[in-house]
């Protein structure tokens, strides 16, 4: 059943019309003053408000502009009760977004009809509302997106590369990107001193090599293999055409290059700002989370890297993190005991 609001200052006009929409099959609600008909329209939320526009403590104009900026009440139709019909009056109402006017006197079927236009017409336009939002919730699909990227990689040809050969060098332009299958790669930065800054380990179903590529520039990095790799080489036209004709794929690679910049930020704040302590335990979460095996096998220069300190200082924190309980070592591998522990090691 369809709630409308009634509001009217004169008793008998707002009983009334009260009296016809229950006859019609409606849910009537009264409010005295405009005043009253703002706090029940947000309390209540109606389907239609009809509101006089003479109206003492607050008029119709001033109800509609009230409602009209309050999110709750914004689309819920307003129809004018008045006995002023002057083209000012019209034209003011109007531009504060009234719906409809009836002037007074006016009889049942008048106001039934125009009662049923207006809810006709918000019906349609929810109905409009729940198909895009719909639409817009079957903008991705994790499913489709992942048949998509299947057809993806199924266009690379493998390649392979030994241990510490380098899939790409430095200013070296871009001719298309890597879906690896095997093994893993690092990503670093070099500065002029010969220091070495990890920014990626890339493993086994990852896409590497692609934000150049997108954005037209040379690698602003190198990419090495840290043990025999194997890895799909998809070119730049493949790429292209895809993202094209397929929005889950141009999504994925956006969502992809978002979060790895997010990931960028918060490095570059960890290495300007917090520990040693903090910056290798973080080192050896990232590296935890990006491998398949409970223990991770990197070596020291590297993880020294990747935390952005020194090698001997890197030694003595894994030590220290040892003697703590947080983490085994045997041979090169490294066990993360307590892993809580090392995300909560203070700044």
């Amino acid at each position: 059943m369809k709630k409308i609001l009634v509001i009217e200052d004169q008793t008998e006009v707002r009983e009334n019309i009260c009296e016809i929409l229950e006859l019609a099959g409606y849910e009537a609600h009264a409010a005295s003053d405009g005043k009253v008909g703002c706090e029940q329209a947000i309390n209540q939320r109606p389907d239609l408000i009809l509101c006089d526009v003479m109206m003492p403590k607050l008029d119709g104009f001033g109800v509609l502009k009230i409602l009209r900026q309050k999110p709750e009440t914004r689309s819920i139709p307003l129809i004018f009760l008045t006995a002023k019909v002057e083209l000012s009056d019209l034209r003011k109402g109007m531009g504060l977004g009234a719906d409809d006017y009836i002037t007074k006197p006016f009889d049942d079927t008048e106001l039934l009809e125009a009662i049923e236009l207006r809810l006709r017409k918000r019906d349609v336009e929810m109905e409009s509302v729940k198909s895009y939002k719909d639409n817009l919730g079957n903008l991705h699909s994790e499913a489709r997106e992942q048949n998509s990227l299947n057809q993806l990689t199924s266009m690379g040809k493998e390649e392979c590369w030994a241990k510490g050969e380098q899939l790409w060098q430095l200013h070296q332009h871009p001719v298309g990107m890597y879906y690896i299958t095997k093994g893993y790669v690092k990503e670093s930065l070099h500065h002029s001193s010969g220091k070495e800054l990890l920014i990626g380990w890339r493993g086994p179903g990852e896409f590497i090599g692609y934000a150049p590529l997108l954005s037209e520039n040379t690698y602003s990095s190198t990419a090495t293999a840290m043990e025999a790799v194997q890895a799909k080489f998809i070119n730049a036209n493949s790429l292209s055409s895809m993202m094209f004709e397929n929005r889950d794929i141009a999504l994925f690679f956006l969502r992809q290059t978002l979060a790895q910049s997010e990931q960028l930020q918060h490095w570059a704040v960890d290495h300007a700002y917090s520990s040693v302590r903090r910056r290798v335990a973080q080192a050896l979460l990232y590296l935890h989370q990006q491998g398949d095996a409970s223990d991770i096998v990197v070596g020291r220069d590297d993880l020294a890297a990747l935390a952005g300190t020194a090698k001997e200082t890197t030694i003595r924190t894994l030590s220290d993190f040892k003697s703590e309980g947080n983490i085994e070592i045997e041979g090169g591998a490294i066990h993360l005991l307590q892993p809580e522990a090392l995300a909560d090691i203070e700044y």
